[in-house]
């Protein structure tokens, strides 16, 4: 449902907007009203607000934004009734002038020109498909429900140090634990970083099997305020999803910056 992908999201440091436009939705309570009900009520109970409008295909892309739409398609007749109005989600961006749409069932990732894409979303029919096939399912059309999700508005979470997150004092870089994973600052920017840094701390974690690795931000002093603002936003995501992170800083005159991820201390 919108609610969990939209509260989940959040949690990981991303912007999101749900986007309804209710011309659309209207004909949802009546062909999928215990859908359409539970939409309703987790948006309610999460407190999430609703932009009513309609998907803005010049605007909801910009800064590399991600658009998952839901789209209505006919289930298979029934010996009981007729076919049932059932919904999906597909993952929308904008790439090289392109829309693209992303769909787990199957795993297809199509590309198709503004002008394609728009044509999709004036349908309202799911029995009267438009070519080309959108996200390979010739059923597929828009319910008016969206979400948009971006990462370059994120909220900057190292403005106030969450304590939790930190481990006392500047450690020094320990010689006795077992490096899981290391990420290079090359000029990154800081979306790009931030999400290098995810990939590196998810696989540090798989590598040890364990959670609650130590994070060590090495670099020359007075020159890790950038790297240390994104590590810390980062992690304090992750440990909001189930891991235990801790993070302290390494301080040397001669190298580049980097985040490290070591595991416990070994015996012997």
């Amino acid at each position: 449902m919108p609610h969990s992908a939209i509260v989940n999201l959040r949690a990981r440091g991303c912007t999101v907007e749900l986007i309804e436009d209710k011309v659309r939705t209207a004909p949802l309570s009546l062909h999928a009203p215990t859908d359409y009900g539970q939409y309703l009520t987790g948006l309610s109970t999460n407190g999430i607000v609703v932009q009513n409008r309609a998907v803005d295909p010049a605007g909801d892309f910009l800064n590399d934004a991600r658009v998952f739409m839901i789209v209505g398609f006919v289930g298979r007749a029934t010996p009981f009734g007729p076919p049932k109005l059932l919904t999906h989600t597909v993952l929308c961006r904008l790439d090289g002038g392109m829309y693209w749409a992303l769909n787990p069932d199957g795993g297809t990732d199509k590309a198709y020109t503004l002008s394609e894409f728009q044509t999709f979303l004036a349908n309202t029919s799911p029995m009267l498909p438009v070519k080309p096939e959108f996200a390979s399912k010739t059923s597929y059309t828009y319910t008016g429900i969206s979400y948009r999700a971006t990462y370059y508005h994120a909220p900057v979470v190292s403005s106030v140090i969450a304590e939790s997150v930190w481990a006392p004092g500047e450690a020094n870089p320990p010689y006795a634990r077992l490096l899981q994973g290391t990420l290079v600052y090359r000029g990154q920017s800081e979306e790009q970083f931030k999400r290098e840094l995810e990939v590196v701390a998810v696989g540090a974690v798989r590598k040890s099997k364990v959670k609650n690795l130590r994070v060590l931000i090495f670099g020359p002093r007075g020159e890790l305020n950038d790297i240390t603002k994104w590590t810390e936003s980062t992690i304090v995501a992750l440990n909001r999803s189930g891991y235990d992170f801790r993070i302290s800083r390494v301080f040397f005159d001669h190298g580049t910056k980097q985040v490290r991820f070591y595991d416990h201390l070994r015996s012997g």
